[in-house]
């Protein structure tokens, strides 16, 4: 029989620990609802991909909005979404809202809402599509 102290035990238990870790890790960063969205760029088209780790919420409701292309009200999906949750999901749901607005033509909110979700990711990699509006808008080249 074990006991509960000494190097074994805390070696067991770190280990079970970092296993929680990598399981929770894994199931939180698989996408429950996702689209791709071909958003318009120079006469061609950039692959945009949405994702809500929730198959529930605002978030949700507005990426299957944006699948049957119902922009507008997507765009009140994920207004409502980014006043509702925190984290990853206002992340994501900035980056989508952002996308939404680009659908519909409105580049000045879709800029402010890419900017938003660039300042909610460490890796900034949201610069793309805020490169993307800017140019849209006249501001870059």
């Amino acid at each position: 029989m074990m006991r509960g102290t000494g190097v074994g035990s805390a070696l067991m238990v770190a280990a079970l620990v970092a296993s929680c870790a990598a399981t929770n890790r894994y199931v939180l960063d698989k996408c429950a609802v996702e689209t791709t969205v071909e958003v318009p760029h120079d006469g061609d088209t950039v692959p945009t991909t949405l994702c809500s780790y929730s198959e529930e919420g605002d978030l949700a409701i507005g990426i299957r909005q944006m699948t049957a292309r119902d922009y507008a009200d997507a765009r009140k999906s994920f207004e409502s979404a980014v006043a509702r949750t925190d984290g990853n999901s206002r992340r994501n749901a900035y980056h989508a809202l952002g996308v939404a607005c680009e659908m519909l033509g409105a580049l000045a909110d879709a800029e402010s809402a890419y900017k938003q979700a660039n300042l909610l990711d460490d890796k900034a990699k949201y610069e793309r599509d805020i490169l993307r509006v800017q140019k849209k808008l006249g501001k870059s080249k």
